[in-house]
């Protein structure tokens, strides 16, 4: 019951439309896509809803309603896509990666949480912090991620986040190879745990105890009206 209920189609328009935007042709013809049951299950109700028999009309769908899913690339190919890169200098590498990619210091907690302080310049450090998170190109693939994560990336990265999306694979999966083996001979990008512990502005508080400017995606999922796509109740509920 819960995954026909789950699987209903809403009604309302995307909550991230995209417009006339478009998908690179190596996503469609390299890229496999992945989603988990309850996903396909949606994204097949959808497909048969609206009609939409081909891969490029599915990937949009599901990025502009928020529903999981993952790319993933095989190994050879990146590896032909890597080999084909003219040498890059260290330079090169540091502009491609951008500069908060190598910082350790994004490892530890954004701002300290203060239950004194009560201006906004914790809310001011942690926006910043974040922007400066979402420079780093493989942080992309937290658009395809739960719904609840990708939105708080378009809250806070620069406009053409989708662009760079829709592109394909960044640097740091063509030229570095960073990616997460999703399988034997395959491998899709990825953020770490630390990543989106600074994205959901996890931090301890004086007593030690963990404190956070968001909820858990598990917490949120766990919330009771999470129905596997971002809707205008859920809008309505992030901007409260």
């Amino acid at each position: 019951m819960s995954m026909l209920q789950g699987a209903e189609c809403s009604s309302e328009p995307p909550a991230f439309a995209l417009g006339s935007k478009a998908w690179d042709a190596n996503i469609l013809t390299h890229a496999i896509l992945i989603v988990e049951p309850l996903a396909e299950v949606k994204l097949r109700t959808y497909a048969l809803k609206y009609r939409i028999c081909n891969v490029k009309e599915v990937l949009m769908l599901a990025l502009e309603r928020g529903i999981l899913f993952t790319l993933v690339y095989s190994d050879e190919y990146l590896a032909e896509q890597r080999a084909a890169l003219p040498p890059l200098n260290a330079n090169d590498k540091y502009k491609l990666l951008s500069q908060p990619y190598l910082d350790e210091a994004y490892c530890n907690p954004i701002v300290s949480y203060s239950l004194t302080d009560t201006t906004k310049l914790p809310w001011l450090q942690y926006q910043q912090r974040v922007r400066d998170l979402l420079c780093r190109p493989h942080l992309v693939t937290l658009l395809s991620m739960d719904a609840f994560v990708s939105r708080l990336v378009r809250e806070f990265h620069p406009l053409n986040l989708e662009d760079h999306f829709l592109c394909g694979p960044s640097s740091s999966l063509f030229c570095f190879g960073r990616t997460y083996p999703y399988d034997m001979g395959y491998g899709a990008e990825y953020a770490t745990y630390d990543e989106l512990n600074l994205l959901l502005g996890v931090t301890k508080d004086a007593f030690r105890e963990t404190r956070s400017w968001w909820p858990s995606p598990d917490l949120f999922c766990l919330a009771g009206f999470w129905v596997d796509e971002w809707t205008a109740s859920h809008e309505e509920w992030f901007r409260e």
